[in-house]
């Protein structure tokens, strides 16, 4: 019984834990927008830490086919025009191209 409590609170402590990836304050280099089956924003000149995530890939990518996707590529277009640096957040990878996505956009 002492061995399930140590492995479970183990596994509660590591899933409480989950990798979370920055890119600091940065220019915004190219957009680059796709529009197939599975729509996104790739954000060149930007990378994340993806191998924190487990994603094979640093370009970090913001699905469109999500509830605030549209809203975010708005947000960085703005930045962009406005000559302001963006943060960008992630936490897990895509599995189709197992690349960063972004949730969250800080702007400066």
């Amino acid at each position: 019984m002492k061995k399930l409590i140590t492995l479970l609170t183990f596994l509660c402590a590591a899933s409480a834990q989950a990798a979370v990836v920055t890119s600091g304050p940065v220019e915004l280099g190219n957009i680059q927008i796709i529009d197939d089956a599975n729509p996104r924003v790739y954000l060149g000149g930007v990378t994340l830490d993806g191998t924190a995530l487990g994603c094979d890939n640093n370009i970090p990518v913001i699905l469109l086919n999500t509830s605030r996707g549209a809203l975010m590529y708005e947000t960085l277009l703005s930045a962009k025009k406005a000559g302001q640096k963006v943060n960008l957040v992630a936490s897990k990878c895509w599995d189709i191209y197992s690349t960063p996505i972004v949730y969250s956009i800080y702007t400066h």
